[in-house]
């Protein structure tokens, strides 16, 4: 009987899982404007903390403002999808 030699060939992804890398909904510009908007969330809770008036420019004015537009920002971050570039398309 013969035997046959196998050869070990060198992982490299297939179509389909690169079609699955690119497949996937949040990448990593989605984590990094994510953690921005979340960071400007506890900007926001701080400042609204650190005004100890009521009626302060701090918690009436400037923190809803930050914290309206982190929420905004959160959610361009999930729905932000990178555009293909022409090098890639080629």
């Amino acid at each position: 009987m013969a035997e046959k030699k196998e050869k070990t060939k060198a992982k490299t992804p297939s179509r389909s899982s690169k079609k699955a890398l690119e497949a996937m909904p949040i990448q990593r510009e989605n984590y990094l404007f994510i953690g921005i908007g979340l960071i400007g969330i506890v900007i926001g809770y701080l400042l609204m903390l650190i005004d100890s008036d009521v009626d302060g420019f701090l918690s009436l004015t400037l923190s809803p403002i930050i914290l309206v537009a982190s929420y905004v920002w959160i959610a361009f971050a999930l729905l932000y999808k990178k555009g293909k570039s022409k090098a890639e398309t080629a």
